[in-house]
C-alpha cells in the first residue's frame, strides 16, 4: 500500500496553524535523540527542545501517512537570544559544554544568507526499503526551507559519511573543520544551495 508524504516548513508565525505539528516534530525529537542516541539534551512533557528553539528557527518536518518521521530546524547565524546564537558557533564560543570549541578551523559566520540546519532526525519507523525516497524527500524539503528563508547557504553538524550522502542526493557541501566525535564522527559542513540546484538539474536533462 503506498504511503502518503507530506512535507511542511513552517515557523512561528505559523504556530495558530503548526502548533500541533510542532509538538509532534518535538516528541519524534526526542525518540530519536534522547531514547534512541542517548543525547544528554532537554527534555519534558515527552518532547525534546533546548535554547534554539525560538522564533528565530524555521522547521522543515515531513509526515509519513500523518506521523512525523523526518525534520531539521533552521536557525539564522545572525540569531542572538541572550547569551546565545546558534549552536555551532556557540560551541566555538565554549557555552556548550557537549562539543568542543575547535569544531571549525575559520569563526563561525555571521552573516544573514547563512543559516544552520540542526537537529535533522530520519525515524528509525521508517522502513529500509523506504528511507532512500524519504531521504531525498527530506533534501527537497531543506533545499525549499533555505529558499523561504532567503539562505543561499546551510552550515551544519553532520555525519562524516557526508561525501556519501551528497553524491547520492546532489548536494554540494564542504567541509570547514575536522571530524568530531559527538557519540559518532561527525564534521561541519557548509551547503550550498545554488550549486546543490544545479547539480540536480544538470543530472535530470
Amino acid at each position: 500500500m503506498s504511503k502518503t508524504i507530506e512535507t511542511t516548513v513552517f515557523s512561528f508565525d505559523d504556530f495558530e496553524r503548526r502548533g500541533g505539528l510542532f509538538t509532534d516534530m518535538l516528541r519524534a525529537r526526542k525518540k530519536a535523540f534522547i531514547e534512541k542516541n542517548g543525547w544528554d539534551l532537554p527534555e519534558n512533557f515527552s518532547m525534546e527542545f533546548d535554547q534554539y528553539d525560538t522564533p528565530m528557527s524555521h522547521y522543515v518536518v515531513i509526515r509519513r501517512d500523518g506521523v512525523v518521521v523526518s525534520g531539521v530546524r533552521l536557525t539564522p547565524t545572525t540569531a542572538k537570544v541572550m547569551l546565545y546564537s546558534y549552536m555551532i558557533r556557540d560551541a566555538q564560543k565554549g557555552l556548550l559544554p557537549t562539543l568542543p570549541e575547535t569544531l571549525m578551523d575559520i569563526l563561525a559566520p555571521v552573516d544573514p544568507l547563512v543559516w544552520e540546519a540542526s537537529r535533522t532526525f530520519i525515524s528509525d519507523d521508517v522502513p529500509a526499503d523506504e528511507r532512500h525516497n524519504l531521504r531525498k524527500t527530506y533534501v527537497r524539503g531543506l533545499l525549499d526551507g533555505a529558499h523561504r528563508v532567503g539562505a543561499t547557504h546551510l552550515i551544519t553538524l553532520m555525519s562524516i559519511s557526508w561525501p556519501l550522502y551528497a553524491r547520492r542526493y546532489n548536494l554540494s557541501m564542504k567541509p570547514l573543520g575536522q571530524p568530531i566525535d559527538v557519540g559518532t564522527p561527525h564534521q561541519v559542513v557548509m551547503i550550498d544551495i545554488m550549486a546543490s540546484e544545479a547539480i540536480a538539474a544538470a543530472k535530470a536533462a
